[in-house]
């Protein structure tokens, strides 16, 4: 008896489909579920904090010429969210999409292109003009109540790290620091 129990129910697993007919019919991901990182593209200041920290080395950032170019490779992915726990500006999320199935290479990827800002007084690349606006938008209220010249920062900030150390623009920090008190 016990026996044909049991080859009963065995049967009945046969009767209906124990699995999910994905892709016909599309499973919502459970709650918390990290899927692929979508970036924002308002909030990105191009500063390379994800790729930095990206353990897969899915997220790149190429300086192209005068172009940023900040590349999420979903299909290196592997979904941890320490991009998204690091940048400082809430840029970029995991979201709750898990299918990245396609023959075309290129739509696996996720590209942002900021515009670099030129040194001054070199000329060359050296950061995204968004992130040096964010700097001066972080510190202007603060120069504003020394009595200081905001456009004597945007001055110093605009030059590259090199041109930072040579001695006239470090007298000129220093000019503006004794300002600031």
């Amino acid at each position: 008896m016990v026996n044909l129990r049991t080859m009963l129910e065995s049967l009945k697993g046969f009767l209906k489909p124990s699995t999910v007919p994905y892709p016909y019919k599309e499973i919502p991901p459970a709650e918390g579920y990290r899927g692929k990182p979508l970036y924002d593209r308002d909030k990105c200041i191009g500063c390379g904090a994800c790729s930095q920290v990206c353990p897969a080395k899915a997220i790149t950032v190429v300086d192209q010429g005068s172009t940023r170019v900040l590349r999420v490779w979903h299909g290196h992915c592997a979904f941890c969210g320490r991009c998204e726990d690091t940048c400082p500006w809430e840029a970029i999320k995991l979201s709750r999409e898990y299918v990245i199935v396609t023959y075309n290479k290129e739509e696996a990827e996720d590209k942002l292109e900021l515009e670099l800002a030129a040194c001054a007084s070199c000329g060359s690349y050296f950061t995204t003009s968004r992130q040096l606006a964010k700097i001066v938008e972080l510190v202007e209220e603060s120069i504003n109540k020394r009595g200081a010249s905001l456009e004597e920062y945007r001055k110093l900030i605009s030059l590259c790290p090199p041109c930072r150390s040579r001695p006239e623009a470090l007298k000129e920090a220093f000019k503006f620091m004794l300002k600031m008190g």
